[in-house]
């Protein structure tokens, strides 16, 4: 389990730049060193809401530790040389952010014998990092009818994540499963459909 914390990341980042050369144009070393420094500052800081037990305040916990913490930092700075007129892969760069941020987490968590610490973090990292820009792009399709439908799926892709979560915490695995099959949607969609398809403004 360790072993697919570990590997998941590096090994879907290999998959998702293969799908284009568009794909994963990102400077390595950048996400890299701030996915690290990122993992240890939160790693030494401790969680931001207290884990509480089985109701809402381990759903806020999810929400903010386990969802929002490792996968908001990266999108966010993607958006900087974005802003600054820069063509970049934000999915690419939070997917290398996110290497050292799991390496960090299997070795938090190795003491820990339950896959839900080691095998549903990475996967869902990995599906709001591709499920976010995915649906922002419709952001660029200049209709406006467009743009809250946008932000509903995005909403929905991090409500999703920490919810399913929150299901398999709570030993409800069919509604986790459900939410998570929801959230690889996106993943599906951005790997089979051609780059230059979802990417225009047509």
């Amino acid at each position: 389990m360790t072993l697919f914390c570990l590997l998941w990341v590096p090994l879907f980042y290999v998959l998702w730049c293969s799908r284009s050369p568009h794909y994963g144009n990102v400077n390595i070393l950048i996400p890299l060193l701030a996915g690290g420094c990122g993992a240890l500052l939160y790693r030494f800081a401790g969680p931001f809401l207290p884990p509480g037990r089985f109701d809402m305040e381990r759903w806020f916990h999810i929400a903010a530790d386990v969802i929002a913490v490792p996968v908001l930092p990266p999108l966010i700075l993607s958006l900087i040389p974005i802003a600054a007129g820069k063509q970049i892969d934000s999915t690419g760069f939070s997917l290398i952010y996110l290497i050292p941020v799991s390496a960090i987490h299997s070795v938090d968590k190795s003491l820990l014998n339950d896959p839900i610490y080691f095998v549903l973090p990475p996967i869902l990292w990995t599906t709001v990092v591709v499920g976010i820009p995915f649906f922002s792009r419709l952001f660029y399709k200049k209709r406006n009818a467009l743009i809250p439908v946008a932000v509903m799926a995005i909403i929905a892709v991090f409500l999703i994540a920490a919810s399913s979560y929150w299901f398999f915490f709570c030993q409800q695995q069919i509604p986790g499963i459900v939410l998570l099959g929801l959230n690889v949607i996106p993943v599906f969609i951005a790997l089979i459909v051609p780059p230059h398809r979802h990417d225009s403004g047509t």
